[in-house]
């Protein structure tokens, strides 16, 4: 990677793609919910939207839908019956899918040791595993009527978060204008009726959509691009990619595209991808919305939407050119020649490379001041914990969770047997030290 640029505030998207976007650029790939509008889940908004229009009636539900205004619940306490009977349906659809991504969505994004224990329990993110059930439910109950009905709710929820727009058809129009070898692709988790209305409303070339056979989410959508250009992670097609990157779900764009945006994000794209991708660029940006912007050309000095408050970002540009960027990554991918102390008592003579710092239990542990033996030892006994001998599985070591780096999020536990460990004695964790370090280690004998 080559530049990691924060922009700020920037005018118009239109500015911000006079400085992403070149005449290489081959496709603009774009996100939906909470990306074309300020906090807006427009394929959420359509299971509330269908719930009260079920539970009320079309005839009734019309009545006063011009008075919804956050796109969930819609109480009509005129009508105590008509509003019990659509409280009631909503609990019977939405009563087990919400609780179950409050737990493993929501809270286990606030609370550490909830989330550690997610990561056990569905041996991988937990918030992006309890996402799959709302989004089942949600697509399981859109086929509960017409596709007919499904796009005119949809209509309707597009314009009425017309105010929040941070990207228009004109700002399209222009991009086509300015590079017209550009396809703009609209990809997005929600549903068919939801991205289809956006995509109309949008004029884009291509739209990407979720069914029940396929949640269009994180490496799903990018075997969707993949259909249209087989050469998707290669150095040469540049895609730019912008997207909100809600919940980290398009993080992995920075792995296949050569640019990434993040816009008006709680969680930016990460400045760290392999060798292998095509990435030179990751921008972020805060952009304003159609309302923002109309209340700061009237001189309205708070015209900052009050949702911004959780995105807490400087407001001036700061770029990290190649240069700066060189050290840190020489530190990461081993090739620096900086080091660091470490403690001891002659720790003036011990430095230790930082790239040559062991990664796993395979590799030697480094001789650090007098209590080297002592110290790779205990380290070795914390990292692995061994089964009891009287179990069924007494020859199985427990590997104890790493720590992603990036995350900082333990992975799944890993069980090792002894006995193939000693065995093969060949790219094995372990195999450091031979049996007697197994022995060392309280596996006992086999």
């Amino acid at each position: 990677m080559d530049r990691l640029v924060h922009h700020g505030e920037v005018a118009s998207f239109r500015e911000l793609c006079a400085r992403v976007l070149t005449s290489e650029t081959r496709y603009l790939v774009l996100d939906l919910d909470r990306t074309i509008h300020l906090g807006r889940d427009l394929g959420q908004d359509l299971g509330w939207e269908l719930c009260a229009y079920q539970g009320y009636g079309r005839e009734h539900f019309e009545r006063f839908e011009d008075r919804q205004q956050s796109g969930k619940f819609l109480l009509d306490w005129d009508h105590p019956q008509k509003t019990a009977r659509y409280l009631a349906r909503s609990l019977k659809i939405w009563a087990y899918p919400g609780a179950y991504y409050g737990l493993w969505g929501k809270a286990a994004a606030r609370i550490d040791w909830l989330r550690r224990r997610g990561f056990r329990h569905f041996i991988a993110d937990p918030i992006r595993a309890a996402q799959r059930v709302p989004q089942l439910t949600l697509l399981r109950h859109l086929q509960t009527t017409s596709e007919e009905v499904l796009r005119e709710l949809a209509q309707h929820i597009w314009h009425r978060h017309e105010p929040d727009q941070v990207i228009d058809r004109e700002d399209l129009a222009w991009v086509r204008a300015q590079w017209p070898q550009i396809e703009v692709v609209l990809t997005s988790a929600s549903p068919k009726p939801t991205v289809e209305v956006a995509g109309e409303a949008l004029r884009v070339d291509h739209v990407h959509y979720s069914t029940l056979d396929q949640i269009n989410s994180g490496e799903a959508k990018i075997h969707r691009l993949r259909e249209l250009c087989d050469r998707v992670g290669g150095p040469d097609v540049e895609i730019v990619g912008i997207s909100d990157t809600s919940r980290g779900e398009d993080h992995c764009w920075a792995q296949y595209f050569t640019c990434v945006v993040d816009i008006n994000s709680p969680t930016p794209f990460p400045a760290i991808v392999s060798c292998n991708s095509p990435l030179r660029e990751v921008h972020s940006a805060t952009l304003l919305t159609k309302h923002e912007r109309n209340r700061r050309a009237a001189g309205d000095t708070g015209y900052v939407d009050a949702r911004r408050a959780k995105l807490t970002a400087p407001q001036t540009r700061r770029e990290l050119s190649p240069r700066r960027l060189g050290a840190p990554f020489r530190l990461a991918t081993g090739s620096s020649e900086h080091t660091r102390k470490r403690p001891g008592p002659d720790h003036r003579r011990h430095r230790i490379p930082l790239g040559n710092a062991p990664r796993n239990i395979s590799q030697p542990a480094p001789r650090i001041g007098l209590g080297h033996r002592r110290t790779a030892r205990d380290a070795r006994a914390r990292d692995w914990e061994p089964r009891r001998h009287g179990s069924i599985r007494r020859h199985t070591a427990r590997r104890r969770p790493n720590r992603c780096a990036a995350h900082r999020e333990p992975f799944s536990y890993v069980d090792v047997d002894v006995r193939r460990a000693r065995r093969d004695m060949v790219d094995s964790p372990l195999s450091y030290g031979g049996a007697r370090r197994s022995a060392m280690w309280g596996f006992g004998g086999v």
